[in-house]
């Protein structure tokens, strides 16, 4: 009875007092998120809703233990830090350490990740190393996009306008059409952001050029078929899109500035580098040097197919993705003397899995399978005056499996391993000038490639001590492959370096409960993790990048919780807790102590409340506090570019009609128009986030 509908006045319904089942697909199968023993997070449609969600970023800290920010200077390049483990340069050598999968396919570049939020059915956070089913470059964990997919019975369209501050357009548009009931099936989502920038760029005396940064201009759309086949077998088909033309993306200059140029080291332990220098034009104007070069586009397409075998399902999921990018950016802001990046980048991946998952009741489920990846990505860069071009193709394999064995009533034991191959080829050349005719340098035959094989096991044991309450504790290994070093060389040494891979061994256990008839849901993780030559990129003196390694130990605790006092009302609660240090300092980086992008402390609180029918709809109210304590923001520890704690507060109230066709909402973020950091380079200067804005959206649903 508790989850029944409670009756409203002129038979409008209220939610349920009783909370609702969340399901996520972890470990490759459909399981409500209670009875999952690994720490993961889920975020549905209505919660991206809620939490005004337009991206990836919009995630930040909305997980325990996640950030998420834009990387540096880019737009669509999603620089996600999980329980302290993350990478933040989007060149072309550096992978993520984060996995990211639209639909099951893995998304191997950080550009490209921070994808526009069309019609997801769900977006899944897996925290800690996910070294079995998610094995490739899922050393810190994985997000997960999952679509909305087909319906097969009921046709279904409907879009939203979104009008607010800053000059911002947004339309999103959606149409579900079945062709033939209950057989074949297609959807159409597509969407369209706008916004004018609200960075001001200044000339070197200080003076507003009219010129702004930091815009959005972003455009994306998809397209997906659903068929039954037949009783067995089911075929899901996707193609998506996305452009952007958001323009550059300002940093804002410190008077730390001057040091590079003089020729001091950033890795240097210097008193200037124990300091916060102020901002030299202030806090939200920038001496941006660049050109309006920030350009996007990318497609894939992705093809499964599901066979019921009866006593298992065999899936396969065949993906393809490319992209095309172009980026100038001004790493210093300082009008006078601007310090500025040219990089192209294209990118090509194939990847196929091969799924064999075990179906019906019994003691003992599993899940064997394999996978394989192939990537060629080519960059041109322009950089310190240098000039890079380069060319890499890489190949992983793996095979992996899992088994779930109930060997007493209640109390479940888990295997698993995945064994990993990587190869990586790579042809470089070194250009002194950007206008050399000829390199001053290729790579020799000998040092063109790379190779690693891994195994990465996993045991874990669980116990329903009640129908609502379950204790877990997992032991696994986490890997991601090594590569070539620098992604821009300045010198011709710099050209065949390579860092070797990363592994981890992390344990966690923890508790998932539900209390007062599923009104109360309590989730608690305690971790710990030593990661061997983690990797981190750093900027050098002479302006290189570079992927450095050292050794690392984490250890944190995770809080989720949501109560529903009353049909109507939810509250809910996360808290992130972790301890992130360097046990063996990457070299060459003696100020080196603390992990970058791992607050010791955050949290988010919130609530929502919709009211019984008020006339011929009712009323919903939605609101957020977000806090993090202080975030380094380099492996140095520069304090210059050090976050600061800081919170933010946003909300929305909206009107809905009872049958849901119509709704108007106005929200706003950043309520106390609170002055934030995102990121930083060096001594050079802060990204700072977003100011306070406002929006009007209305939503149309038939």
């Amino acid at each position: 009875m508790a989850q029944q509908p409670v009756p409203a006045p002129d038979g409008g319904e209220l939610s349920t007092t009783a909370l609702d089942e969340v399901t996520v697909t972890a470990r490759r199968r459909e399981e409500t998120m209670q009875s999952v023993p690994i720490a993961v997070t889920a975020l549905s449609a209505a919660d991206l809703e809620r939490q005004q969600a337009v991206d990836l970023e919009s995630l930040n800290l909305g997980a325990p233990n996640l950030t998420v920010v834009r990387n540096t200077g880019t737009a669509v390049g999603a620089q996600v830090y999980l329980r302290g483990v993350g990478i933040d340069d989007s060149s072309f050598t550096n992978e993520p350490s984060i996995g990211t999968y639209l639909d099951d396919v893995y998304i191997g570049r950080q550009i490209g990740a921070m994808l526009d939020l069309l019609d997801f059915e769900r977006i899944e956070v897996l925290r800690g190393p996910q070294g079995t089913l998610y094995g490739r470059n899922s050393s810190g964990g994985a997000v997960k996009y999952v679509s909305r997919r087909p319906n097969l019975e009921e046709f279904a369209a409907g879009g939203t306008l979104t009008v607010g501050s800053l000059d911002r357009t947004d339309v999103m548009l959606s149409a579900n059409a079945p062709i033939a009931a209950g057989r074949f099936a297609l959807k159409f989502d597509a969407g369209s952001r706008d916004q004018r920038g609200w960075l001001r760029v200044i000339d070197a005396s200080g003076a507003d050029t009219g010129r702004r940064a930091n815009a959005v201009n972003s455009q994306a759309a998809r397209l997906a078929a659903r068929w039954v086949a037949s009783e067995a077998t089911e075929l899901y088909w996707s193609i998506d899109a996305a452009r952007n033309r958001s323009g550059p993306q300002g940093i804002v200059s410190t008077d730390c500035a001057g040091l590079i140029g003089a020729g001091v080291s950033p890795s240097a332990p210097n008193s200037a580098f124990n300091v916060v220098c102020p901002f030299r034009f202030g806090p939200r104007a920038s001496g941006l040097g660049a050109p309006d070069i920030n350009r996007f586009a990318g497609w894939g397409m992705n093809l499964t197919i599901s066979q019921d075998l009866e006593r298992a399902t065999l899936k396969l999921i065949s993906g393809y993705r490319r992209f095309d990018d172009d980026l100038a950016l001004d790493l210093s802001g300082a009008p006078a003397a601007p310090f500025t990046l040219l990089q192209f980048l294209h990118q090509e991946q194939l990847s196929q899995e091969l799924q064999l998952n075990s179906a019906g009741e019994g003691p003992l489920q599993w899940i064997v399978g394999a996978f394989l990846f192939r990537e060629k990505v080519d960059q041109d860069a322009i950089f310190g005056g240098a000039r890079n071009v380069d060319f890499q193709t890489a190949r992983s394999y793996a095979a992996f499996s899992e088994l779930y064995w109930t060997f007493l009533d209640r109390t479940t034991l888990t295997l698993g391993g995945r064994y990993t191959r990587d190869d990586k080829r790579i042809r470089r050349a070194y250009f002194q000038t950007a206008t050399a005719a000829a390199p001053l340098a290729v790579l020799p035959p000998g040092d063109d490639d790379y190779a690693e094989s891994k195994f990465t096991p996993k045991v874990g044991i669980d116990w329903r001590a009640t129908d609502d309450i379950l204790l877990y504790a997992n032991w696994g290994r986490g890997y991601k492959a090594g590569g070539f070093a620098a992604a821009r060389p300045t010198s011709v040494a710099q050209l065949a370096g390579q860092v070797v891979a990363e592994t981890v061994d992390s344990v966690e256990a923890g508790v998932k409960s539900e209390w007062f008839d599923r009104r109360l849901r309590l989730n608690l993780t305690l971790f710990g993790a030593t990661y061997d030559d983690l990797q981190s990129s750093v900027l050098g003196a002479d302006g290189s990048f570079n992927v450095i390694s050292g050794d690392a130990e984490f250890r944190g605790a995770e809080l989720e919780s949501v109560l529903r006092p009353t049909a109507g009302w939810n509250i809910y609660a996360l808290v992130g807790l972790l301890d992130a240090e360097w046990s063996r300092q990457p070299v060459g980086i003696p100020t080196a102590v603390k992990l970058k992008h791992a607050p010791r402390v955050h949290y988010k609180v919130g609530m929502d409340y919709e009211t019984r029918p008020i006339g011929p709809g009712r009323l919903r109210f939605a609101a957020n506090y977000r806090h993090s304590d202080e975030i380094f923001r380099s492996t140095a520890n520069h304090r210059n570019i050090l976050s600061p704690a800081y919170g933010v507060w946003d909300a929305q109230l909206a009107y809905e009609l009872l049958d849901g066709r119509w709704r108007v909402t106005v929200a706003g973020e950043n309520l106390g128009d609170k002055l934030y950091y995102t990121q930083g380079v060096s001594t050079l200067g802060r990204y700072v986030g977003e100011p306070r804005t406002w929006s009007l959206t209305l939503k149309a649903s038939y």
